[in-house]
């Protein structure tokens, strides 16, 4: 049976149907631009910039949604956290901003694609009010119309996470030239479980290859993948990548992942989603489950591996102040690009049928 989810296979390369010119409305907005390792690398190269000519910044607000590998890098680089609230309210974001954002760092995010889900206006309002550095973490909309806010200071992306590319971040200053000048180690060698890794999926998905042990599979890309979660600061994107995002369709894969989404949503319950998708393109298409791991396990013995989104932070355990309870009920739908009709009509039925026979259907 067709497995839906999980990690990406290697992709034949050898046609180009794009070319890095005709990518440009997604990777040549901002002044200036670095093609990193990953997501934390880019956040890390961006805080480095801002504190060599920003010296009376000690604090940073991030939203209390969010990936551990977004709060370290600030951690690390000697800054206090704190979080402000966000909050998924009949399909949109609210955000509570705090009072004084003067002489602090405010990382914005917009969440899943979906234009409910985005922090435009909430961007613009604190440029206009405070002298706050905003970088805005775009991954999430990378591909949609709009896809991010020019009132930001910075923009970050994590490429890895839309492409079947072994590493790849994106670090963009908006307004002027990045004061800080490193120079970008090599991260060839560093990929290299993460290829073979791949290399296995694609023999044991595309060529059917029945002698590819599944566990092991598994094994190798938890080892691969542990690299993103060490010191990855100042790696730029490997070659591989590069060549990787020189060549594929982003127009292409915007429109299958609109396509995908919108058979999820036309065939869901609507008091489940998460966020209107409006002009957006998705990441995956986010529910709002009372049990999302039970949800979860009935859709993976269906071969469908729907991930829940971030764990939760050791620093916004359940007890803490700013602890959100949308790390408990999230779950993300699969509605990339390698998959079609059929797949995505797999999983509305697969998640109906669990619906029937739980209470799950219920507004939370």
């Amino acid at each position: 049976m067709r497995e839906i989810g999980s990690e990406f296979s290697l992709i034949n390369i050898n046609e180009k149907e794009d070319n890095l010119v005709d990518n440009l409305n997604f990777l040549n907005y901002g002044f200036d631009r670095r093609y990193l390792f990953s997501g934390r690398t880019a956040i890390d190269f961006v805080i480095k910039d801002i504190l060599i000519t920003r010296k009376d910044i000690e604090l940073v607000y991030l939203p209390n949604y969010c990936c551990y590998s977004m709060i370290e890098p600030f951690l690390k680089n000697g800054l206090k956290i704190k979080f402000y609230k966000v909050e998924f309210y009949n399909q949109k974001l609210n955000v509570h901003l705090p009072y004084n954002l003067d002489n602090t760092i405010f990382l914005a995010m917009s969440y899943f694609g979906f234009d409910s889900l985005t922090m435009d206006d909430k961007i613009s309002r604190i440029k206009k009010n405070s002298n706050a550095i905003v970088i805005e973490d775009n991954t999430h909309r990378f591909l949609s119309d709009i896809n991010f806010s020019n009132s930001a200071d910075y923009v970050i992306t994590s490429l890895r996470k839309w492409f079947p590319i072994l590493s790849g971040g994106y670090a963009v200053k908006n307004n002027s030239s990045f004061v800080y000048n490193l120079k970008l180690r090599d991260s060839n060698n560093l990929v290299n479980k993460k290829l073979q890794s791949m290399a296995l999926k694609t023999k044991y998905l595309i060529d059917k290859d029945d002698k590819i042990d599944k566990n092991y599979m598994l094994k190798s890309f938890k080892e691969a993948n542990k690299i993103f979660a060490t010191h990855v600061e100042g790696y730029k994107l490997d070659s591989y990548s590069e060549e990787i995002l020189k060549r594929i369709s982003f127009n292409k894969i915007k429109k299958i992942r609109i396509e995908n989404a919108n058979i999820l949503i036309k065939n869901i319950p609507n008091n489940i989603l998460l966020g209107q998708l409006g002009n957006g393109t998705p990441l995956f298409v986010p529910v709002n489950i009372k049990q999302p791991e039970q949800l979860q396990i009935y859709l993976r013995q269906r071969n469908i591996y729907s991930p829940i989104h971030w764990p939760l932070p050791k620093s916004l355990n359940e007890s803490s102040d700013n602890y959100n309870d949308i790390y408990k009920t999230e779950l993300s739908l699969i509605c990339d690009q390698r998959y079609c009709e059929i797949d995505m009509m797999a999983i509305t039925k697969a998640l109906n049928d669990y619906l029937l026979i739980t209470d799950e259907g219920e507004s939370i």
